[in-house]
């Protein structure tokens, strides 16, 4: 079964709907939402792809994240895809908003939404809930934003770029 995905213009209004499949292919304007799950020690999680995803297969990337199907709203695609994810079963109010940007490159037209949420409880018990995903691990901050050569080639490149680390130190400054 394909999802079915609201299709917005620049304003971020829905002005239709088609499947996830069509969507990617025609470069519609869709929405997504990430969410950086990070604790007291600095620390965010990282997800490993699975190697069957079609883009970036294997690369580590977003704590988590996904599409906004049609009909959901922001909050509620962010706190779905963390239970189905990871796991978490988090509240609206428990969800920090730290940006919104109508992101457009070569594979991909969308509004992304990134959230903050910060993880109160041990390390093990986030675990991966779908086949989505093929690995977790907590990284330091300052680790993510400055990686060594080898670990860049393991990273979706897109957490290395200057908006990437902006939202990444947005994060370090709720933790002080």
């Amino acid at each position: 079964m394909n999802e079915i995905l609201d299709i917005v213009n620049k304003q971020d209004e829905i002005i239709g709907t088609d499947t996830r499949e069509n969507v990617h292919k025609l470069k519609l304007i869709h929405r997504e939402i990430y969410v950086w799950v990070f604790n007291d020690a600095g620390e965010v999680v990282l997800q490993k792809r699975s190697d069957a995803k079609e883009q970036y297969p294997g690369l580590w990337f977003y704590s988590l994240g996904g599409h906004v199907n049609s009909g959901e709203n922001y909050l509620n695609s962010a706190i779905r895809e963390a239970n189905e994810e990871v796991g978490i079963k988090i509240l609206e109010n428990e969800l920090i908003f730290l940006d919104k940007a109508l992101i457009k490159n070569e594979e991909n037209n969308h509004f992304e939404t990134i959230y903050a949420y910060k993880y109160k409880n041990k390390y093990d018990t986030i675990k991966i809930a779908n086949e989505e995903l093929s690995g977790l691990m907590w990284i330091n901050i300052d680790n993510l934003l400055k990686p060594d050569e080898d670990f860049k080639k393991q990273i979706v490149p897109y957490l290395l770029n200057e908006k990437s680390k902006e939202t990444l130190n947005k994060i370090k400054q709720l933790i002080k």
